[in-house]
């Protein structure tokens, strides 16, 4: 019967109106899990009305309002019958039938669209697809659109509905919630909202990083017959992910750009994807005037950047995972300089450096094969320039599609990392390319710092197929 607690747990709400021996009407139960039982009990003065034990349920009917539940339940030897078991109906109304606001089970959601995102199709995409099915789950979610006008418009809906729903569901590209988080995360208790919300992704964007690693998470890809790039990048894949409802937790990373020369701040930002400095960041801002392509846009862009490499000459230095202090997960705040849990990358000139905190950048582009959500780590990769030759490179970034690309250890380092920093050597360094990205948005020039929040967010993935189960 753990089928039927879970459904419970999970997914609907039931309340029911009994009627008493001669017909009347009782007080309103509400109808709930109790150990081994489904126990249908006054709302207000807590009688039970009824009782059902899990072993005694033989079926179970789901209709658009109500469930039936069928058991058979051992009756004593009575004058006039004989002992056994004895079949009876239950008829549950759904919590669709009574007030909204009375229904505790009911997911608030607002989903947020930018029809400006990738290919302009985002919106269509929610329209046509998602829509339809989140209005037949009116019993789980009370869902409200807003269509974004633009990055600051985003911000304004963040701040204004930060305490009034319990989920955000995002249809765009990664840029859309990255806005979203800038805006929680200048609010005083933006760590406690991150905690009681669950954030869904529907791909809509060129990268859509987020709901690729979500799905990657849940599905068991290596397994499968199928392509995992078309499991990972699949519409329906990630709004079966929303409506099955089962969260993972989510690490994030808070960001400082500090002044060369002064060493002070120039802007903090709250990551959930990744940062990019060299090569991944100029592929990244530098191919924006081909986001008609879609997700192929950084594939053809990184063919050409790799064709006419830069040179960037940083010092790129880290703290591992592996080394923090025995019981330690959470930095407050970035180590000081002088820290001896600092390590160092090779010194000296790089063709570019990526930080993950998720397994894929886009459907083809599986950055970081090895990465968990909620681990309480993200991967570094450094390209040391003087292993980055030009076939080294395109073959580096066909098998990045299948994350083979990390068997290039010649070519690829790897570290997983609690805090970092990714220091321009010299002014001239600091100005060649388009300068970092913070998932996937320009921040300004100078030294990119950064550490890890374990299990700052919530979002919907978990393990346990959703296509293998619906035969997809």
């Amino acid at each position: 019967m753990d089928l039927l607690a879970d459904f419970f747990k999970s997914h609907f709400g039931y309340r029911s109106k009994p009627r008493g021996k001669q017909g009347a009407e009782l007080e309103d139960a509400l109808v709930v899990l109790e150990d081994e039982s489904i126990v249908v009990r006054a709302v207000t003065s807590g009688r039970v009305y009824d009782a059902l034990l899990f072993e005694d349920v033989v079926a179970v009917n789901y209709g658009d309002s109500s469930l039936e539940i069928t058991v058979l339940e051992i009756r004593q030897k009575g004058c006039t019958c004989s002992a056994g078991r004895q079949r009876r109906d239950i008829v549950l109304e759904r919590f669709d039938r009574w007030e909204e606001t009375q229904c505790p089970t009911k997911t608030r959601a607002l989903v947020i669209i930018n029809p400006a995102s990738g290919k302009g199709d985002a919106l269509d995409l929610y329209t046509n697809k998602a829509k339809p099915l989140l209005d037949l789950c009116q019993d789980r979610f009370i869902v409200q659109e807003v269509v974004s006008e633009s990055a600051e418009h985003t911000r304004e809906v963040a701040v204004e509905s930060a305490g009034n729903f319990d989920a955000f569901i995002f249809c765009g590209g990664d840029g859309l919630v990255h806005d979203f988080l800038q805006a929680i995360f200048k609010l005083p208790h933006y760590r406690d909202i991150l905690h009681r919300v669950t954030l869904g992704f529907l791909p809509g964007g060129s990268g859509n990083g987020l709901a690729c690693s979500c799905a990657y998470a849940t599905e068991d890809c290596d397994n499968m017959a199928v392509d995992p790039k078309a499991i990972v990048g699949d519409f329906q894949v990630a709004l079966r992910l929303i409506l099955r409802g089962k969260t993972s937790p989510l690490d994030a990373a808070v960001f400082d750009v500090l002044d060369r020369e002064t060493r002070e701040c120039k802007v903090t930002l709250l990551a959930s994807l990744n940062a990019a400095f060299g090569l991944f960041s100029d592929v990244d801002l530098g191919s924006e005037h081909l986001r008609f392509l879609g997700d192929t846009r950084f594939h053809v862009y990184a063919l050409w950047r790799i064709i006419s490499l830069r040179k960037y000459a940083a010092r790129v230095s880290y703290i591992e995972a592996c080394d923090l202090p025995h019981g330690q997960q959470l930095l407050e705040s970035l180590p000081d300089e002088s820290s001896p849990l600092w390590q160092y990358a090779e010194e000296g000139e790089f063709a570019g450096v990526t930080l993950s905190n998720l397994s894929h950048m886009g459907p083809g582009m599986m950055i970081a094969p090895g990465r968990k959500l909620g681990d309480g780590s993200w991967t570094m990769c450094w390209l040391p320039y003087k292993s980055s030759s030009f076939g080294t490179l395109v073959k580096g970034l066909t098998k990045m599609e299948m994350g083979t690309h990390t068997e290039m250890s010649h070519l690829w380092k790897e570290k997983s990392v609690v805090a970092w920093k990714i220091e321009p050597a010299n002014k001239q360094s600091e100005i060649t390319g388009e300068g970092a990205t913070v998932d996937g948005e320009a921040v300004p020039r100078g030294i990119l710092c950064g550490y890890v929040l374990p299990r700052l967010m919530n979002v919907y993935a978990s393990q346990g197929s959703v296509v293998q189960s619906d035969g997809h």
